[in-house]
């Protein structure tokens, strides 16, 4: 089995679950075990600092959203830049905390990128790699910037992405059928 851990799936209209519509997702760990993620283009009504004065007696400012991770009740997650409150690193510059002493520090700061997540997308074992056989989900390598991107394009960016490394080896030799047409 090859692992996925570190790639986007991205979904694609086959996918009948309403929780992934349109959804690009981060994935974080994909063993035999079973695999999990956070969706990276779903926000919630919800902010930062709304949640901060809920859960922390840190005083917290950021008004930046909270992003529904997927369907899967859980913990809070970051995912961010900053390599001192890391839990683990998902692909290079990009790591995962769920601690509480990770995640007061980064909501303080204004110096790096993160997000905010409640809940994740889990799947058992071997449900994730059916899914994707079936054409449930696309892939693509994760990088920095796919991870930060603007959330509400982001689909639709990544989807772009892959139809061109899809035509990519065979631009040039495509030949429209009528000449005529072109």
């Amino acid at each position: 089995m090859d692992s996925l851990s570190g790639s986007l799936l991205i979904a694609t209209p086959d996918l009948a679950d309403p929780n992934f519509h349109r959804s690009v997702v981060l994935l974080l760990q994909h063993t035999e075990e079973g695999a999990m993620g956070v969706i990276l283009n779903k926000p919630t009504s919800t902010t930062i600092d709304a949640v901060w004065d809920e859960i922390s007696e840190v005083e917290c400012e950021c008004q930046d959203p909270v992003f529904s991770g997927g369907p899967v009740q859980g913990p809070l997650m970051a995912i961010h830049e900053h390599p001192d409150f890391s839990d683990s690193e998902i692909i290079d510059g990009v790591f995962v905390s769920s601690r509480r002493e990770a995640l007061n520090a980064l909501v303080m700061q204004r110096d790096f990128r993160f997000r905010i997540f409640s809940d994740y997308a889990g799947w058992g074992p071997n449900q994730l790699d059916e899914e994707v056989e079936h054409g449930g989900w696309l892939t693509l390598e994760a990088n920095a910037a796919s991870v930060f991107d603007q959330f509400d394009e982001l689909w639709k960016k990544v989807c772009e992405h892959v139809g061109h490394e899809v035509l990519k080896p065979h631009i040039g030799k495509l030949k429209p059928i009528d000449p005529s047409l072109n």
